[in-house]
C-alpha cells in the first residue's frame, strides 16, 4: 500500500473545530454555549422555499423596516433589484438575522456577521434564536397571524405573482424550520 493515500476527513471533527474557532473569536462577547450537538445521525428537518420564496420574505422584511414606503402588491423575480430591498439590505436594523444570512447557528449573539463556513467559503451568518425572534416580530408587525395560521400557510396554494401570497407561504417554511432549529439546537443553512 502506498503511503500517499489520505485518510478520510471526519466531518464532525471538522465542524467541531470550526465551531471552536468561532467561539474563541473576540467578536462574540456575551455569546455563550457554543457546544451544540454535532453528529451525522442527529434529527434534522428540511424544506425549500425556492429562490422566489426566499426573495419574498427578504422583500417583506425590507419593507417592514421602511414602514413609510408602500409594499408592492406584485412579486417580481427581480426582487434583488428592488430599491427598498437594496437600501435596507446594506445595513438592516430590525431584521439583520433575516436579511442576508445564509447560515444560522444555534448560539445567541446580537449581530449577524460575515465569516467562513466550515469549507472556508465566506458568507453572512446569523443566530437561529435571533432569527426566530425576528420572524415572530415580522409577523406581529405585518400579518399578526396566530402560530396555527402560520403553519397552515405552508399547506395553502400561493399566487406566485402576489408578494403577500408567496411571502406568507415561504414565511411559514422559514418559521417552522427556525422553530425546529431552536428546539433541537441545530444549525440552519440556506439552500435555494
Amino acid at each position: 500500500m502506498l503511503s500517499t493515500l489520505r485518510r478520510k476527513a471526519d466531518p464532525v471533527a471538522l465542524v467541531s473545530e470550526w465551531r471552536d474557532r468561532l467561539a474563541a473569536d473576540g467578536r462574540f462577547a456575551g455569546a455563550a454555549d457554543w457546544q451544540w450537538p454535532e453528529a451525522v445521525d442527529l434529527d434534522y428537518d428540511t424544506d425549500k422555499p425556492d429562490f422566489d420564496g426566499y426573495g419574498a420574505v427578504q422583500l417583506w422584511a425590507a419593507y417592514c423596516e421602511r414602514r413609510h414606503v408602500a409594499r408592492p402588491v406584485e412579486f417580481s423575480p427581480g426582487w434583488a433589484e428592488d430599491p427598498v430591498f437594496t437600501e435596507v439590505s446594506r445595513s438592516p436594523k430590525d431584521f439583520d438575522h433575516i436579511l442576508g444570512p445564509e447560515l444560522w447557528l444555534p448560539v445567541v449573539f446580537n449581530d449577524a456577521f460575515e465569516g467562513p463556513e466550515p469549507n472556508g467559503n465566506l458568507l453572512k451568518t446569523g443566530s437561529v434564536f435571533r432569527l426566530l425572534e425576528q420572524l415572530r416580530r415580522l409577523n406581529r408587525e405585518s400579518w399578526n397571524a396566530s402560530e396555527d395560521a402560520i403553519r397552515e400557510w405552508r399547506k395553502e396554494a400561493f399566487d406566485p405573482e402576489k408578494l403577500d401570497s408567496i411571502a406568507r407561504w415561504s414565511f411559514s417554511i422559514w418559521y417552522r424550520l427556525a422553530e425546529f432549529a431552536a428546539e433541537h439546537r441545530a444549525p440552519m443553512r440556506l439552500d435555494c
